[in-house]
């Protein structure tokens, strides 16, 4: 006979360090976590510094002061020479508005491109003005590069997210990493690698468990390599460990004790306006 286990919520006070916050969506978020017992949470959709940050930090202010607000970069900077000064100068300029941390996503590594024409590695030499400035500041990185690696992988049916990408086409990365216009999956990580041992006097958070939930042997080595990175669990959660014999429930648990200081609870939640926004 099984035995049904009554659901106890925590009355721990959680701070979600990975949501997206839609501009006059504030309020309602912070409706919505204080139904799920989060005190306080991370906005990583802050806008570039004159592109209406201060909008956000306002709404932030709105709701109770419950949102720290990460900024983003103009990525058209990185067209014309001398792109790395000018977003270092936008990162001081988002500091003074309030924000709290910069936000990377993987447009840098599969879309930005560089005055040249062509990609701008995670690692370009040309953006280290922006990630010294972000240590100088006390401006936490919040990076994300790539996705999951069977993104890189033919959608067929050996594919393990194969509906995933039967129902989202346009996710997958196989054809233009067929064609060349794209680096490989490990191509990306060895840059991010790169980019966070670049920087040592800069925090990075490495977001969707290091950006490499699938193989959590490669994510402690890193984080044993690296100090000044810590990861999130925000949207991965499914794939952390992957539940195979390498990867055991007390493997994991092993994992999570170890490195419990540098593990952030993030979930990936974002929040409209409205709920059809």
């Amino acid at each position: 006979m099984a035995v049904r286990v009554p659901f106890v919520r925590s009355n721990i006070p959680r701070i979600d360090v990975h949501t997206h916050i839609l501009l006059g969506a504030a309020i309602r978020a912070a409706r919505l976590f204080d139904r799920q017992g989060i005190v306080h949470a991370v906005n990583l959709s802050g806008t570039p510094a004159d592109v209406g940050l201060d909008d956000f930090i306002a709404d932030a202010d709105i709701a109770y002061k419950r949102f720290t607000i990460f900024t983003n970069l103009d990525y058209s900077q990185c067209e014309r020479a001398g792109y790395g000064d000018r977003m270092a100068a936008d990162l001081v300029r988002a500091k003074a508005l309030g924000a709290r941390g910069l936000k990377i996503p993987k447009i840098l590594g599969l879309g930005a491109t560089g005055p040249d024409g062509k990609l701008l590695a995670v690692d370009d030499p040309g953006l280290d003005a922006v990630f010294n400035k972000a240590g100088e500041l006390g401006m936490p990185v919040a990076i994300h590069i790539g996705d999951p690696q069977a993104f890189w992988q033919e959608p067929n049916e050996q594919n393990e997210r194969r509906e995933e990408l039967q129902a989202h086409p346009g996710w997958s990365f196989w054809g233009p990493h067929q064609r060349g216009e794209i680096p490989s999956w490990m191509s990306l990580y060895e840059a991010f690698v790169r980019r966070v041992a670049r920087h040592p006097k800069t925090t990075f958070i490495g977001v969707h468990f290091g950006n490499a939930p699938e193989d959590p042997d490669l994510v402690a080595r890193v984080l044993d390599t690296h100090p000044n990175l810590m990861i999130d669990t925000a949207a991965r959660l499914p794939a952390i460990g992957r539940r195979d014999a390498a990867h055991s429930a007390a493997k994991m648990r092993a994992f999570f004790l170890k490195y419990q200081d540098r593990i952030l609870f993030g979930t990936d939640t974002a929040v409209g306006r409205t709920p059809d926004a």
